[in-house]
């Protein structure tokens, strides 16, 4: 699926009564979200798609992606099968492509950027840390 039809259904179903109102919600700028939806913006920023899943209540890789949210069945599944080495790997390649922009970034915001980069790496790249994939979402994050 396409990153337009993956906001527009995870839009549908959560509680915002317009595409206006999630943008303000964001933060966005108005039409932000429109511009994706109508095809004008095929590459948005990373920051602009951390606050659209925000708000959506998913993560960046489900509106990339449009897999379904886990339930909570695989969620437990999911927590047993914590790849402690991978995510070690994942924090250590973070680190060291942030470099000295390392005390710039919030916990939240590292959390977030190595939790994104772990996921697609468990999902997409048989549980081998995705470096091609962490290197595009921190270049398109704007730092």
């Amino acid at each position: 699926m396409s990153l337009a039809k993956n906001i527009r259904g995870l839009y549908e179903n959560s509680h915002f009564k317009s595409i206006s109102a999630l943008e303000r919600e964001a933060g966005l700028k108005q039409s932000a979200i429109k511009n994706i939806l109508q095809g004008k913006s095929k590459s948005p920023s990373i920051n602009i798609l951390l606050a659209i899943a925000e708000q959506l209540n998913c993560s960046v890789e489900e509106l990339m992606h449009g897999y379904p949210p886990v339930d909570s069945n695989s969620e437990e599944k999911q927590e047993r099968n914590f790849n402690v080495t991978l995510y070690k790997k994942t924090v250590d390649f973070v680190k060291e492509l942030l470099g000295d922009s390392l005390d710039n970034v919030s916990k939240d915001k590292f959390t977030s950027i190595v939790n994104e980069v772990y996921d697609y790496s468990c999902e997409y790249s048989n549980e081998e840390l995705d470096k091609n994939f962490g290197k595009w979402f921190l270049s398109n994050k704007g730092r």
